[in-house]
């Protein structure tokens, strides 16, 4: 085989090696749901958004939960914007009353510890913790 022969066949063989495991959206038994297998650097500790101090966690977390507020991550410096927030909180002249209205149409995924098995409208009661 001459040199621009080797240089394909070794070209096919990695592009081969590294798409082989790219086939992992499989199609749950019902047809309705697909479920996709991703590796992970390191093991996940835990989903307790009050207690994740790992980076895997926060990256599976992150995917899960949404935060009353998130970073505009293209803006330099960082930024911090509303995400579940309708707007910045209203801060008290005393400072020490933070005011957060929630937005309206944020809904819970339908699930069967919800009435019905729907999900419900998100409320502040929801990002209260006591």
């Amino acid at each position: 085989m001459n040199g621009r022969g080797g240089v394909v066949a070794f070209f096919f063989l990695l592009f081969f090696l590294l798409t082989a495991g790219c086939d992992n959206l499989t199609t749950v038994s019902d047809g309705n749901e697909a479920v996709l297998y991703s590796a992970l650097a390191a093991n996940v500790r835990g989903l307790d958004p009050g207690d994740i101090g790992d980076t895997t966690s926060s990256s599976v977390a992150s995917q899960i939960f949404e935060c009353l507020y998130q970073y505009h991550y293209l803006k330099r410096p960082y930024e911090l914007i509303p995400q579940l927030a309708e707007e910045m909180p209203e801060v008290s002249e005393d400072g020490l009353t933070y005011t957060i209205r929630i937005k309206k149409g944020v809904y819970f995924s339908d699930d069967i510890c919800f009435e019905d098995g729907r999900g419900r409208e998100l409320t502040a009661g929801d990002c209260v913790f006591e």
